[in-house]
């Protein structure tokens, strides 16, 4: 059955779900939801995940649901909080953040030595980190950026599935609020300065001072989608790797808006959205955990032509839209013209991307090897990179 056909629930549609299902997600991976809704005559899955009832989902009409507020409710940490409200507001309507970035990422070339061997997902994490540091105001020094991107790559590498990650993603994340609780402190008290432009020198809706711990919290909200970028920057300079062409086409108008969505339908990332059902649905009645099927339905063949194959000029982008989509395709574009403006070769390495892990990266985490000092690269040439197996 198609995934477009999500078919109506006879029943309360439970009989059959006797056991867990948390052990296949974490053997199958990327393919766990999409083989499981194969499996049900109606496309849509029904089983348990960490113990509680979910119902896996699909299709433009599953799209739909998510993307209206009155129908699914998705679950997010910062969901309702009048301060994640004005953080992510802050975020998707200040320009400056990927200006940050930019100077960032400039910085972070300029200290390359031709030659030298660079891991483009540590220091596309370290680059985000710094670049989202700068926009919040927070003063952090050189020498703290890579353990504090380690921290935030941790959180996210530990939050998109159950794993044993999991653990490590909240001690990590524990400390990052701590981090920044005690920066936030020091500005209010004096003994730091920051811009008054700082999101960390706002103050609530009654003019207080906020909370430094739950401006932290609401901060590692922010910062722990954008370093999930990094993952996506690795993805870029794999994608230019194998196909050379979509690197030609990145200075071609509407190129890099092309590309980006391509690169976040085709590369694995987030394999499943997780809501609650706000009213009865023909699939589920209200109250129902519901899984979106992201992975399957950015490679579903009856909704995208050839799903396998890489194609920049598609027309459509990946569904359905998440809050702070317009920061993350800017953030993107500014990294990924960057990346195809450097001169660059791709030693050999293991380049495979393993579907069983959530979330993947290719295994090298994608090393680079810099030709020629970043003053000297033309924006938008084309180096010659070595091919290598994958």
């Amino acid at each position: 059955m198609s995934s477009d056909s999500l078919g109506v629930a006879s029943g309360n549609g439970w009989d059959m779900v006797e056991f867990d299902d948390t052990v296949s997600l974490l053997r199958e991976g990327y393919g766990w939801l999409p083989n499981l809704r194969r499996r049900s005559p109606d496309g849509v899955a029904r089983t348990r995940l960490l113990g509680r009832r979910v119902v896996g989902v699909c299709g433009p009409e599953a799209a739909r649901w998510f993307a209206d507020e009155q129908l699914v409710r998705r679950t997010r940490p910062d969901h309702g909080s009048p301060r994640a409200a004005m953080f992510l507001s802050l975020i998707n309507n200040d320009q400056r953040l990927a200006g940050h970035t930019a100077e960032s990422w400039d910085e972070t070339v300029n200290a390359w030595t031709p030659g030298q061997l660079v891991v483009i997902f540590d220091e596309a994490a370290k680059v985000l980190t710094r670049g989202a540091c700068r926009w919040a105001g927070i003063p952090v020094s050189p020498a703290e950026v890579p353990a504090l991107a380690a921290e935030l790559v941790a959180v996210v590498d530990g939050s998109l599935a159950p794993s044993l990650r999991y653990w490590r993603a909240r001690a990590a994340r524990r400390r990052c609020e701590e981090w920044f609780r005690l920066r936030i402190a020091d500005v209010w008290s004096g003994r730091r300065e920051a811009a008054s432009w700082s999101i960390v020198c706002r103050r609530d809706e009654a003019g207080r001072p906020l909370d430094p711990g739950l401006a932290a919290a609401e901060l590692v909200n922010v910062l722990q989608p954008t370093v999930a970028l990094a993952w996506f920057v690795a993805f870029a300079a794999h994608a230019m790797h194998r196909w050379p062409d979509c690197r030609e086409r990145l200075t071609e108008p509407g190129g890099p808006e092309g590309f980006v969505n391509e690169l976040r339908r085709f590369y694995p990332f987030l394999p499943f959205l997780t809501g609650k059902a706000i009213r009865d649905l023909p699939v589920a009645r209200a109250g129902s955990t519901l899984l979106f099927d992201v992975y399957g339905y950015n490679h579903d063949p009856e909704r995208w032509d050839r799903p396998y194959r890489f194609d920049p000029t598609r027309r459509q982008g990946p569904e359905p839209h998440c809050p702070g989509e317009a920061v993350t395709v800017l953030l993107l574009r500014t990294l990924v013209t960057r990346l195809a403006a450097l001169e660059w070769r791709m030693p050999h390495q293991n380049l495979h991307i393993p579907l069983s892990r959530i979330p993947t990266l290719p295994v090298s985490g994608l090393i680079l090897q810099p030709l020629r000092g970043p003053a000297m690269v033309e924006p938008g040439r084309v180096a010659e990179s070595g091919r290598r197996g994958n």
